[in-house]
């Protein structure tokens, strides 16, 4: 929008954007994964947009809870940057697409070692880049919560849920985070999944 992008030249403008930004892993990547626990780890990183090392804390340090129609991870018992939400929540998906419901994955999901530190994802990303002529782009884990900001900033979600989501202290990381947006296509995810 345009007051958004006013905030972004004035960052632009004090040198605090001029590095390069990594690219976004976006669910057209992670719809390409052959792999079905693979797949199942993918998305959960995606949906919670989760750092490295809250993945590393899946089933010790986070906890997962699986209810009906959404899925909840419990962080009261990791470090991590921000204190402010130990707990996050997402719908599930399954009315809206049943290859992206974390439910069809709960056996996968809850088969996640403590420690697990998504080398295997970022290997399947990276073949994934290379299978559709894109090897020469840079993703990192963090790509996930990049690719998560997008999808939800593009199909106008409201922001302050998105930083809830993204756990982040402030709405200028989601500034931060989509402003080479116009840069990617469209995302696929036509719905979102945040309370």
């Amino acid at each position: 929008t345009g007051a958004i992008g006013k905030v972004l030249r004035k960052l632009h403008k004090k040198g605090l954007l001029n590095h390069e930004q990594k690219l976004p892993v976006l669910l057209d990547d992670i719809a390409n994964f052959k792999e079905r626990s693979l797949f199942a780890r993918a998305l959960l990183v995606f949906f919670f947009g989760l750092r490295r090392s809250e993945a590393r804390g899946l089933n010790g340090t986070v906890k997962i809870k699986f209810d009906d129609d959404s899925i909840m991870l419990d962080m009261r018992g990791h470090v991590q940057k921000s204190n402010s939400y130990p707990a996050t929540r997402v719908k599930c998906l399954c009315g809206y697409k049943r290859s992206w419901c974390l439910h069809e994955y709960e056996d996968e999901i809850k088969g996640i070692v403590p420690g697990w530190d998504m080398e295997d994802v970022m290997a399947e990303v990276r073949r994934v880049r290379v299978a559709t002529g894109r090897q020469g782009e840079k993703s990192t884990t963090h790509s996930f919560r990049i690719g998560c900001a997008i999808t939800l900033h593009s199909k106008g979600e409201d922001e302050g849920k998105i930083v809830r989501l993204l756990r982040w202290t402030t709405p200028l990381m989601l500034l931060y985070y989509v402003r080479d947006m116009a840069l990617w296509k469209k995302p696929v995810c036509a719905v979102g999944w945040v309370y």
